[in-house]
């Protein structure tokens, strides 16, 4: 079926040249060879159809031209190890910017390649398709060549430069079969490998080109960017939704317009104003050709536009003739680049091409003659002057003679056909086996898998290829715009590579090497924001006041609520501190809760300072008294041994209100746990000892039990003392090692953070409280039963009081201390402990400092 629709093409395009074009003058350029590659190049920009003629050249297509046979001839022909033995043909077409015109030329183009396989369908009725350049538009003196005359295989199709050609041949091409590489095309339907199986580019990806500038403005954090686009069919598909492309990623548009070739004075110099009033967008991304571009960017510097940092890409950032504009206005220009490495040779190329060396592009001869036929020097059929005038050069031939960037996806696109040949057919170094053409008519798609699939080296450290989609990989220099002085003094603009980027490792930038607009260093980033940066301690809210678009970009930053904190620039929401953690001054973080002091100068420290001291100083006399009056008969009679240790246990009231002025922490808790199960403890097994020992002196009879005798005796109670104390040691021990006894954190009405040590159920504490328990009830019942002794012994009467009073102070402010926690635990411990001291001092060993000072007559044995 293939071949039969094959066969059918040829035969109605073959009979529609016949009527239409074989009389008629061709637009196209050929070279014999082995293998053939079709260009498709709009080298002039009008196709007239009522009268089949092409006008208006264009000198940027035909550069594209020219590469395209500097490649063939020089890269590739000239390569012993490309194609060893295999010459590459061309069919070269002017598409004079016409979709028609382009397909009716390729369609006869590719079924002259046909009327060989087809002999019965054939032109020679009529006069052969030539190049026939006669006086009225084309050079006499060019070849003539006959596109039956010789064939070969077709291996691909390179072309358009415009979409709406590109796209149209493409679904044609991908229906023939043919393989068909772009070398300037964006539209991304053409990505489609279901529709257009047999299309490639070699230029960048809009997508591709899109990430790199993203990057770019996400490396300076800019968000508020102007950008101004070059209106063409290209374009359109990559540019105007640039504005989408970016609002997607956070960065919006402050102001968007377009320019073209009718662009009025008026019109640019509107947007210029514009751009002038932009007090916080002074970034403007600035995209397409560059005649256009520099239409403006001189309509800018006549208006003394200044303070712009312009990004651009490899459409305009290299022209010689933007980067000789004032400093003022370009200095600064950041760039996405192609290297030039591939066709390092081509610009001497250019330069010394003339009328008599360049035949083979006819276009180059007829667009030099027609502009000395404009200039009125008439030169027709006279080409004995070879030479082209420099200043002419410069003045209407510059976009030929100026490298156009472009010109590099040209010469990919060659390379990439002849190196998937290569591999297609087994050459080598030096051997390549012949081309059977009607061998590789049949196994087409197999030279397709070879072209999908090639990978050679552009230069040392890259490689071309094509992914999946058919577009070619690209690494892209970023380059800056710098004001140098050179050797004469005068000032210029240099081009600086200050990073690259490729779609695997993305952006690298060496920012201290750039120099922004009007010479400031790398860290002065023109501002290119709708709003700062939400500091630390705020963040950012929407602006009602502004449209849903624009929210990415501007908004409002209020401070963070109370115990609130953002920590990082722009951070989403503010946190709420927790922990025992409040916001800083600036609440951007969170720092630990001040902690609970005592505060030495308050009512409550004030208080405990008279009490305290009065309790050492009263502890302190009477321990002192007690000694030096050991040998009276008050304080004999009161069993000294056990007096000091009862004063001892008192005194250790002193260490644990100490205790209270250290900083809490595990150790401290756990010594404070000793300190007052011990106080008690050791108060109580005290009083309890000389309680007993007073009840069985004056309460038992002579026949006592043997081991009431032995209470009697103070080794025997201080051992029961030391024996219980050591018991009562090891479950505090115990009750230590289960952890039991912890630092709790509290969180004060002041928003402080105060320690408590806490007690948790433990076994070990509820046999210490059981055990105090006891002590307490057998002290109260033993003194209780004593309080009525003889009035010579009255001492029993106060320690019943001494006893009473501990106990009741035990009892009332045990539930209220455990209740509490912080700031009023720490106070009702010294309180508690304060009155207990003072409770036994007073009640106890008062009465006896009365006895020995006030009534010394009374401190009598027989009393």
């Amino acid at each position: 079926m293939f071949k039969i629709f094959k066969a059918i093409l040829v035969l109605f395009f073959t009979l529609h040249w016949k009527t239409t074009y074989c009389s008629q003058m061709a637009t196209h350029s050929t070279q014999n060879g082995d293998a053939t590659i079709v260009g498709i190049f709009s080298n002039t920009n009008y196709f007239d159809p009522s009268t089949k003629q092409c006008s208006n050249y264009s000198l940027l297509c035909i550069q594209l031209t020219q590469v395209f046979i500097y490649t063939i001839d020089e890269l590739v022909n000239n390569n012993p190890k490309l194609l060893p033995g295999i010459k590459l043909g061309w069919q070269l077409i002017d598409s004079c910017s016409s979709v028609q015109h382009a397909t009716t030329l390729l369609t006869t183009v590719l079924a002259n390649s046909e009327l060989k396989k087809y002999h019965q369908y054939s032109c020679s009725q009529t006069s052969s398709f030539i190049h026939n350049f006669n006086s009225s538009t084309h050079s006499s003196s060019l070849k003539q060549s006959n596109y039956s005359a010789h064939t070969s295989p077709i291996i691909g199709v390179v072309g358009d430069i415009f979409d709406y050609i590109t796209t149209l041949l493409a679904s044609y091409t991908s229906s023939l079969q043919y393989a068909q590489i772009s070398y300037f095309s964006f539209n991304p339907t053409l990505d489609n490998r279901r529709l257009f199986p047999y299309f490639f580019r070699t230029s960048s990806s809009g997508a591709m080109l899109g990430d790199a500038i993203y990057d770019v403005i996400n490396k300076f954090k800019w968000n508020w960017v102007s950008v101004i686009y070059s209106l063409n069919q290209n374009l359109q598909y990559n540019l105007q939704s640039l504005s989408q492309f970016l609002l997607r990623r956070n960065v919006c548009i402050a102001y968007e317009t377009h320019i073209h070739e009718g662009s009025t004075t008026d019109d640019i110099t509107n947007i210029i104003t514009v751009l002038k009033n932009q007090s916080r967008s002074k970034v403007v991304l600035i995209f397409g050709r560059e005649e256009t571009v520099y239409r403006f960017l001189k309509h800018a510097e006549n208006q003394s536009l200044t303070g712009i940092t312009w990004v651009g890409t490899y459409g305009w950032v290299l022209s010689d003739r933007i980067r000789k504009l004032n400093q003022s206005l370009i200095g600064g220009v950041i760039g996405i680049s192609i290297s030039r490495k591939s066709l390092s040779n081509f610009t001497t190329y250019l330069d010394h091409l003339d009328l008599c060396n360049n035949l083979k592009n006819p276009w180059f001869i007829q667009s030099v003659r027609e502009n000395l036929n404009w200039m009125g020097n008439v030169t027709s059929g006279n080409t004995t002057n070879c030479s082209i005038d420099s200043q002419l050069k410069q003045r209407l031939l510059s976009k030929f003679f100026a490298f156009d960037v472009v010109s590099i996806f040209v010469a990919d696109a060659i390379l990439a056909l002849a190196h998937a040949l290569h591999h297609q057919l087994g050459c080598n170094e030096t051997f390549c086996p012949p081309i059977d053409q009607l061998k590789f008519d049949r196994h087409r798609s197999s030279y397709l898998q070879f072209l999908r699939n090639v990978k050679f080296k552009l230069s040392s450290q890259e490689y071309f290829q094509f992914q999946s989609n058919g577009a070619s990989t690209h690494n892209f220099d970023i380059i800056n715009y710098q004001p140098v002085i050179d050797s004469s003094g005068s000032h210029k603009i240099s081009v600086v590579k200050v990073g690259s980027w490729n779609q695997n490792t993305r952006l690298n930038l060496d920012v201290e090497k750039i120099i922004w607009n009007t010479g400031k260093v790398w860290h002065q980033v023109p501002l290119a924001r709708c709003s700062d940066d939400c500091q630390p301690g705020s963040y950012p809210m929407h602006n009602p006041n502004i449209s849903a678009q624009y929210r990415k970009c501007c908004w409002l930053c209020p401070k963070c609520q109370p115990q609130t904190v953002s920590s990082t620039i722009n951070s989403p929401r503010c946190i709420q501190c927790v922990n025992f953690t409040k916001a800083n001054d600036n609440q951007s973080e969170c720092v630990d809760l001040d902690v609970v002091k005592l505060q030495y100068d308050s009512v409550y420290a004030i208080i405990y300072y008279v009490f305290a001291a009065i309790f050492i100083v009263l502890l302190a006399f009477i321990w002192i008294v007690m000694i030096l009056y050991r040998h009276s008969p008050v304080v004999k009679g009161s069993n000294f041994i056990l007096m000091n240790i009862l004063l001892f246990f008192i005194a250790l009231i002193v260490l644990a209100i100490a205790m209270d002025f250290i900083p809490i922490d595990q150790k401290i808790c756990n010594m404070r746990a000793f300190v007052i199960f011990l106080v008690p403890a050791g108060h109580l097994l005290t009083v309890v000892s000389k309680t007993t020992q007073i009840w069985l002196i004056f309460r038992n009879q002579i026949d006592a039990k043997p081991c009431q005798s032995k209470l009697m005796n103070t080794k025997y109670l201080v051992a029961f003392i030391g024996v219980s104390l050591l018991i009562f040691t090891g479950l505090l021990l115990i009750m230590v090692l289960n952890n039991a006894v912890v630092v709790r954190k509290i969180k004060t009405i002041n928003n402080q953070v105060d320690f408590s040590c806490m007690f948790f159920y433990s076994p070990a504490i509820i046999i210490l409280l059981i055990f105090i328990g006891i002590l307490g009830i057998s002290c109260f019942v033993l003194a209780f039963q004593v309080r009525k002794l003889p009035d010579n012994f009255n001492e029993a009467r106060f320690i019943f009081m001494a006893t009473t009073m501990l106990c009741c102070t035990s009892v009332c402010s045990a539930p209220i201390y455990l209740a509490s926690t912080g700031e009023l635990r720490r106070i009702l411990g010294i309180a508690i402990l304060l009155i207990q001291g003072y409770a036994t001092l007073l009640s106890y060993f008062l009465p006896k400092i009365y006895i020995i000072f006030l009534q010394p007559d009374r401190n009598q044995r027989h009393y």
